[in-house]
């Protein structure tokens, strides 16, 4: 293990993993503390539970579950919240090794920059007539002007091609930025009650002088 880490980097532990590119981790916090959340893997795509290839998915996982679970990890989170489905994002070294590229190597996913994955999921809940648009490619992208964008019978990178695929990832980061994070309600919520508190010390501490005031303008009135 690492003497010095780098900030966000937390000792963890490999719980199970939720599909190829999502794994539950228990995560050592401040004062010793433990904690669960489900990280997606920074870097990487794979398979969903819910698509075509459920069965793929299914079985990725399990042979996941089969090397890892349980092993010691650590992990550096790359989000301050967590983001629609309740995950951070990080990624996360078994050893000397990056678990996404280790993933990756075993066929279990293929690289793919959050951007895509984002126009990737929006692409494929978008009403008609634009649910005929599916956006694949991640694998050899390196970035969102080299995905390759099909619509009906017709595939390609062109020009109205990249300007549907962008409207998408755009619409996708927007809604994912706008999006309060758990960590921010949290901070708000331990100011006001820190405000809270604060004052009715104070009122405590004051309520002689409150009185004397409070009987000196009844006094003049």
């Amino acid at each position: 293990m690492l003497t010095h880490r780098p900030p966000h980097t937390h000792s963890a532990r490999i719980l199970r993993f939720a599909d190829a590119d999502t794994v539950v981790l228990l995560i050592e916090g401040l004062f010793g503390t433990w904690t669960t959340h489900y990280v997606r893997l920074e870097g990487i795509e794979s398979f969903e539970l819910d698509g075509p290839d459920a069965a793929k998915a299914k079985a990725f996982r399990q042979e996941l579950n089969r090397l890892l679970q349980g092993r010691d990890v650590l992990v550096h989170l790359t989000s301050h919240g967590h983001d629609k489905y309740a995950r951070l994002r990080g990624r996360v070294t078994v050893g000397d090794s990056d678990l996404a590229e280790e993933i990756v190597k075993r066929g279990f996913a293929w690289h793919c920059t959050a951007k895509q994955s984002a126009a990737l999921h929006a692409a494929t809940r978008t009403a008609a007539p634009l649910a005929a648009v599916v956006i694949t490619g991640c694998n050899i992208a390196k970035d969102a002007g080299t995905l390759i964008v099909m619509n009906g019978a017709r595939s390609g990178t062109g020009t109205n091609g990249l300007g549907r695929a962008d409207q998408h990832i755009d619409a996708a980061v927007k809604a994912t930025n706008t999006t309060p994070t758990h960590a921010v309600l949290w901070v708000l919520g331990g100011v006001a009650l820190i405000a809270l508190v604060a004052g009715i010390i104070w009122l405590v501490h004051n309520r002689g002088k409150l009185a004397g005031l409070a009987a000196s303008l009844a006094t003049k009135a």
